[in-house]
């Protein structure tokens, strides 16, 4: 699937039409993150994101789908989110938070996850995008490629994104804090000198 085409998809093969009772079929059985793991647990899991107060990006315009890979991805705690339901959105908020990977859907609304990736990689080259699609293909693996994707994969094998994210989070540097904004006089000092308007003549 090129660029492009994700647009053209009909709507019986986009993703925010996967029904809320599937869900459990692509990303297991997240509320309990044990995703069919016969020991109970989730081995992506088992070690590596605790404790590290990363930025993750999730992109997907079916709700559940986000909330799904949030779950997964919760366990370890110390992980900031941030979701975006179509690409335009993605872009902006990736150039705002910056985070430390990107997760995107291919098919969503206003851009698609691919043309989202290259715009955003042309911004921040540092960081690691990931696509996750119902649509994979070799076809698709190569065009992704050649943005500087890191990886698609199938939302059928969500243990495999994990693990990725796991091994990007346990060698990359936590994102730099978000930036506050600039105090203003009153919140610098209580100085009746920093004020000159309030003196009395």
């Amino acid at each position: 699937m090129f660029v492009g085409e994700a647009a053209n998809l009909p709507n019986s093969y986009r993703d925010s039409s996967i029904p809320d009772r599937v869900c459990a079929q692509y990303f297991g059985r997240v509320s309990n993150g044990r995703e069919g793991h016969p020991e109970g647990g989730n081995p992506a899991l088992d070690t590596g994101l605790s404790c590290m107060p990363h930025r993750i990006l999730i992109a997907d315009d079916n709700a559940n789908v986000r909330t799904a890979l949030r779950q997964l991805m919760e366990f370890a705690g110390g992980v900031e989110f941030i979701e975006a339901e179509n690409g335009e959105e993605a872009i902006a908020k990736a150039l705002e938070c910056r985070p430390d990977v990107i997760i995107l859907d291919l098919a969503m609304p206003a851009m698609d996850g691919l043309t989202a990736a290259r715009k955003i990689l042309q911004q921040l080259p540092e960081a690691a995008v990931f696509l996750c699609t119902m649509h994979w293909s070799k076809l698709l693996e190569r065009e992704a490629a050649t943005t500087g994707v890191r990886k698609v994969f199938s939302k059928a094998r969500s243990s495999d994104l994990i693990a990725a994210v796991q091994q990007v989070l346990s060698v990359k540097p936590a994102a730099a804090p978000l930036p506050n904004p600039a105090p203003t006089i009153a919140e610098k000092s209580t100085n009746p000198e920093d004020f000159p308007e309030s003196k009395v003549s």
